[in-house]
């Protein structure tokens, strides 16, 4: 009963603080993949999911094709890299191979295993299946341009989640707030430490639109905060190995660093460890909801930091969205999930007993299938 509670007293204020700059434009089957985990959230600990998307400006996209019975798509993604990129890939097998089964004639997956270039031949390839649709998650914001743009040329409906692409020739792109979660994250960081003292900033990866759209929002959060005095800035490629070694550089010369302004839990561990190998006290620190981490901050007692979205299940809601427009439906241009801000103990109530450290608090899978995907 008391974590039936708390995920109700958590939806609440999500819905409350957290309400979009315009109106809503989630459509029909968006809106039922967020009430079914809204739902499965007061039943057991699953995550309450955004209510609503958040855009400036809603342009609406709608198919000028006749529906048909089945649909063959195709799907360029990052690949395995790492338990991020896992979950992406969970949701859209939960989506193709459950959810809108009866939908699906074929599915043809293309991992690019971390590399764009590869990634860039790999939808080249797809254009030549007769695919109905492309979803793609791009590793890079401008090597993809021209083949997405040579897809929808083609008269292919092209679905961009989890990371942006610098062209809009798309029908629609999907993915957290990016800028907003930078913005807010360092906004955090930087008045918990009273506004004065040194920081670093650990993103993803170089070059992606994910990683990018992060550090612009968190620049231009830090030029609100003149004490604030950003020794570097660095990317952890989403590993902790990588993320320690990088922080133990930082630390030998600046071992009052105080706050890390880091965008992901995975990341946030290999900072962990950098701190308590020199024996110095944990920083500030913004992380996302994936497990492992969580896990970690409860054995050791940490609490200096707060959770946002990960966004690891936001390519359930594009496959929503794409099967939405497919039938003949208007789907919003951009689909983007607000940025949350959560203490450590709201995402821990989240999350079901026994899940792996791979899982994502804010799972768009239903519980009854999570263990079928989250080993």
């Amino acid at each position: 009963m008391k974590r039936i509670v708390v995920c109700l007293l958590i939806a609440v204020f999500m819905i409350s603080a957290c309400a979009p700059k315009a109106a809503s434009t989630a459509t029909p089957a968006v809106e039922a993949t967020e009430a079914a985990v809204v739902t499965a959230a007061a039943e057991t600990t699953a995550a309450p999911a955004a209510t609503d998307a958040a855009t400036d400006e809603v342009k609406m996209m709608t198919s000028t094709k006749a529906p048909k019975d089945k649909y063959i798509i195709g799907v360029s993604y990052e690949g395995p890299t790492n338990d991020w990129a896992a979950s992406m890939m969970y949701h859209l097998q939960y989506s193709f191979d459950i959810k809108y089964k009866d939908k699906v004639e074929k599915v043809y997956y293309e991992s690019a295993d971390g590399d764009a270039t590869k990634q860039v031949s790999q939808i080249e390839n797809l254009l030549t299946k007769n695919v109905d649709a492309l979803m793609i998650q791009p590793l890079s914001e401008s090597a993809l341009v021209n083949v997405v743009e040579k897809a929808t040329d083609m008269g292919i409906p092209v679905i961009i989640f989890g990371a942006s692409v610098l062209t809009d020739k798309y029908v629609t792109y999907v993915d957290r707030e990016n800028y907003n979660s930078g913005y807010t994250i360092a906004k955090w960081i930087s008045e918990s430490m009273g506004g004065k003292g040194k920081v670093v900033t650990i993103m993803g990866e170089p070059g992606s639109g994910f990683s990018e759209n992060v550090l612009r929002g968190v620049s231009d959060a830090l030029k609100e905060f003149p004490g604030i005095e950003n020794v570097g800035t660095e990317y952890g490629e989403y590993s902790a190995a990588v993320t320690k070694q990088k922080m133990e550089t930082f630390l030998a010369s600046n071992p009052d660093i105080n706050g890390v302004i880091v965008d992901g839990g995975m990341m946030g561990m290999g900072i962990v460890e950098a701190y308590q190998d020199a024996g110095l006290k944990l920083p500030f620190m913004t992380v996302d909801d994936w497990n492992g981490f969580q896990k970690k901050a409860v054995e050791i007692g940490y609490t200096d930091y707060i959770s946002i979205p990960g966004g690891s299940g936001t390519s359930a809601i594009a496959a929503d969205l794409l099967f939405e427009y497919l039938s003949g439906k208007p789907i919003p241009h951009q689909y983007l999930v607000p940025t949350k801000i959560m203490s450590g103990a709201e995402v821990q109530a989240l999350i079901p007993a026994g899940m792996p450290d791979s899982y994502w608090a804010l799972s768009y899978i239903p519980v009854e299938y999570a263990s079928q995907y989250f080993k």
